[in-house]
């Protein structure tokens, strides 16, 4: 029973005729802004490169289990300290299952940033690419018996892309992006079903103490969804010389949580973050961890806030 009302869930969220769909969901965009906004692409000044895995809703029988590869870095252009021009570029590879339900996108990115002074930048960035939706029925069952589901299985393309505004400062950043520009019809699934364009925006600030050792990193992200709440997420990280952070999280509807990363080697760095489920999902599940991988080639103890201004 408890897999059929799941899969009726999945079909509600994902494939109905209701104009609607679940984006994937991250924890640790904060050690990742590029995860989340393609404009940020290149605006540290290093390669850097990122691996993450979610298990989301721990106990229940095809919960999401979600995951992403990416990649970014400036191209090398002439460094001028003021009114001076970058370029970046950056790709994302990710895998979100759910249930009998699979999502598998990919995309490259394109930056242009612009720097009013060392410190203060504005950046606009592009990411096209597509997404391949796949539903397999071979083991699918539901409530009443439905011909048309069971031992079936479909795969179909859709292309899309991604713009976002990106600026920052010595002491903050604010971003926001527009997701699914692509308006595409999901004909395999429903005459009225199509992407919908989603919203983010996000800011945060960094203030520094000890001699700039040590600072305490205050950040907000909204999620806005065409249908459905809008979503605010609440995060405070403490972070020790850029190689240890630790932080709380607080997300309206469904979870509150903690996180931390480590870094090591000077270029690598390892996260872990888990939440706990407030929403009605919460009495039948444990916790959704998510664990991250990076690898970077950014200072760890760089002494110039101007290279990281995304203060992960």
């Amino acid at each position: 029973m408890k897999k059929s009302i799941l899969l009726i869930a999945l079909i509600s969220l994902f494939v109905s005729n209701s104009n609607s769909q679940q984006l994937t969901q991250y924890s640790q965009t904060v050690f990742n802004q590029f995860s989340l906004n393609p404009a940020t692409a290149g605006i540290k000044r290093c390669i850097d490169a990122n691996v993450s895995y979610r298990f989301q809703w721990i106990g229940i029988s095809g919960a999401p289990m979600s995951g992403y590869l990416s990649f970014s870095s400036g191209i090398k252009t002439k460094n001028k300290k003021y009114l001076g021009v970058k370029h970046g570029i950056g790709g994302i590879v990710e895998r979100d299952d759910i249930g009998h339900f699979a999502q598998t996108s990919f995309s490259v990115a394109y930056s242009f940033q612009y720097n009013f002074t060392r410190e203060l930048k504005l950046a606009l960035g592009l990411s096209m690419g597509a997404f391949i939706f796949e539903f397999d029925g071979s083991n699918a069952s539901t409530i009443v018996a439905d011909p048309s589901i069971f031992g079936k299985s479909n795969k179909f393309y859709v292309p899309d892309a991604v713009f976002g505004i990106w600026m920052s400062g010595r002491n903050f950043y604010f971003g926001a992006t527009m997701r699914n520009l692509i308006r595409n019809k999901w004909k395999e699934v429903g005459f009225n079903s199509r992407m919908l364009m989603h919203y983010t925006i996000n800011g945060g600030y960094n203030a520094r103490f000890a001699s700039d050792q040590m600072s305490i990193v205050p950040s907000v992200l909204l999620r806005i969804p065409p249908k459905g709440p809008l979503t605010v997420e609440l995060n405070v990280m403490y972070n020790y010389k850029n190689l240890f952070s630790v932080g709380l999280l607080y997300r309206s509807i469904d979870a509150i949580g903690a996180m931390f990363r480590f870094r090591f080697l000077n270029y690598m760095s390892i996260s872990y973050s888990f939440d706990f489920v407030t929403s009605k999902m919460g009495p039948n599940t444990a916790f959704t961890h998510e664990f991250g991988i990076g690898f970077s080639t950014c200072k760890s103890k760089s002494e110039d806030p101007s290279a990281c201004p995304t203060f992960e």
